[in-house]
């Protein structure tokens, strides 16, 4: 997917415009409804290199929940449906854990001008970690919070393993579970996704810690 030749004025805090192009980010305006009209959008969330996410009412249920729409280039290769389905009905002898994984309500398909978008239905959560980040003096967490949070982390991660198994004692998961708590400690994430390509991105984890995991 390339970007649009169209230049649109930079917006601090707002995804890159001219990736509203086919494969790119479905257009979604307040009040616009989605899967016969079941939700409709109340507010934006936020944003991601693949996907935008939005406060809806589930007009059948008279909830708020959140709504994550991919990109039409992604929709097609993310694994995230079926992570949160296998989560939710993993058998784990821990305690506590199924409380922390968000909950999947509910997923479904659309197609628009920019192509066929994945949309996936959770529970609309309250402030995550990089808004209070952002909010902390350097965007840093105080230290005991950091240290509390990072240590719920690595034990609430086992969690997705199967019983008996240490889920975190494979190169690819240690190395995931580092980057997540680089991000917390850290005034910034440890690779930045914006305005390079996935490929870049690679490159970049490569130069930092070396070649990837099998």
């Amino acid at each position: 997917m390339e970007p649009s030749s169209v230049k649109y004025k930079f917006m601090k805090e707002v995804e890159h415009l001219d990736y509203y192009i086919p494969g790119g980010y479905h257009p979604v305006m307040v009040s616009d409804k989605f899967c016969a009209d079941r939700y409709t959008i109340a507010h934006k969330l936020g944003f991601g290199r693949s996907a935008t996410a939005w406060l809806a009412e589930n007009t059948k249920q008279s909830r708020l929940v959140a709504l994550k729409i991919s990109t039409a280039e992604s929709a097609e290769r993310t694994h995230e449906m079926q992570i949160l389905s296998h989560l939710a009905s993993a058998k784990s002898g821990l305690t506590g854990g199924k409380a922390t994984v968000q909950k999947l309500l509910d997923s479904f398909m659309f197609s628009r001008p920019n192509g066929t978008h994945q949309c996936l239905v959770t529970d609309a959560t309250r402030i995550n970690i990089h808004e209070l980040k952002d909010a902390a003096y350097h965007r840093l967490l105080h230290l005991p919070a950091a240290r509390a949070i990072a240590s719920q982390l690595i034990i609430e991660s086992r969690f997705a393993g199967d019983p008996g198994e240490d889920s975190v004692s494979f190169p690819a998961d240690i190395w995931m579970l580092a980057c997540t708590i680089w991000d917390i400690f850290g005034s910034s994430p440890p690779f930045e996704a914006f305005p390079i390509t996935l490929d870049e991105v690679t490159i970049k984890h490569v130069e930092l810690l070396g070649k990837l995991p099998n």
